[in-house]
């Protein structure tokens, strides 16, 4: 018989103690009553309060991200926005729930603040599979959390990856959305941002530089994949665009914070910049062969 006094069991123990049981039963195929997405809403309240742990937790959050990611491999479904708005029982909270988008944010904060590098990449894993959960609705929705609403800049970075296989995956579907103008109409100013302080303070444009890199990246594979401008990305006004609001304003921003001495501490900068102005200069001639060739 458990002492609650001598041996007191709080939420988090119960929670782990579950998930431990749950994930021995998935993984040595015991019978369970429940599908797998039954399975999930059944559990996943539990799963979200051990992810929501202080991040030092790892021992408590391992078990909620894997046994999630197990299920997850399980799920077939195509939700819509109706879903994707429903409230999921929270066993530790009498009468409250959980929204659906709320385990999206959880798994994203994860993935962003986990010292853990092995619980981020699974964690980066499982919000991939969140994606794919949701019809194209849910998708756009998605991914304007991810590139907008989410406080982490390292997983905003890592949404414009995402999105860029997403948006190859779609060049197959002439009816998809992310191979429509809706990419460059939804997505760009999410994207292409220029902060005002990189020239005046290059700390700021040194902690943003991964979200450039990728930008242009995602930019040079657009402007070479999409032949037949489905995204309009080739509209002479989408051009001039892209080139007054954010590839000037970056090289005249490269420009200014070039200008120091070189020594070894500054040395791998000067790297980073002369891997961008490559980049700048790659998507550069992209434009011009495209536009002597009739866009």
């Amino acid at each position: 018989m458990i002492n609650a006094r001598l041996y007191p069991l709080n939420y988090e123990g119960i929670a782990s103690l579950l998930s431990i049981s749950l994930y021995n039963q998935l993984v040595s195929q015991h019978t369970i009553d429940l599908d797998a997405f039954d399975l999930a809403k059944t559990y996943i309240g539990i799963l979200i309060h051990l992810m929501m742990q202080p991040s030092d937790r790892i021992n408590t959050i391992d078990k909620a991200i894997f046994v999630a990611l197990y299920i997850s491999d399980k799920i077939h479904v195509n939700l819509n926005m109706e879903d994707i708005e429903t409230i999921i029982e929270d066993p530790a909270e009498i009468g409250l729930g959980i929204p659906v988008t709320r385990i999206f944010q959880v798994v994203a904060s994860v993935a962003s603040t986990c010292p853990d590098a092995s619980i981020r990449f699974f964690a980066y894993h499982l919000v991939r599979k969140f994606l794919a959960f949701g019809n194209e609705q849910v998708k756009v929705f998605l991914y304007q959390e991810l590139l907008d609403g989410c406080p982490f800049p390292s997983m905003k970075t890592a949404a414009i990856g995402i999105l860029k296989d997403q948006i190859d995956r779609s060049f197959q579907d002439d009816k998809s959305v992310f191979a429509s103008p809706l990419v460059i109409d939804v997505f760009f100013p999410l994207i292409f941002r220029v902060n005002k302080d990189w020239s005046q303070r290059p700390s700021e444009f040194w902690n943003d530089y991964s979200h450039v890199m990728q930008a242009l990246n995602l930019y040079y594979y657009l402007l070479l994949k999409d032949k037949h401008n489905k995204t309009a990305i080739w509209t002479s006004q989408n051009i001039s665009k892209m080139n007054k609001e954010y590839l000037t304003p970056i090289r005249n921003c490269l420009d200014t914070i070039s200008v120091v001495p070189i020594n070894n501490d500054n040395r791998m900068y000067i790297t980073q910049i002369d891997l961008l102005r490559d980049s700048l200069d790659k998507v550069m001639q992209v434009i011009k062969k495209g536009n002597l060739s009739g866009f």
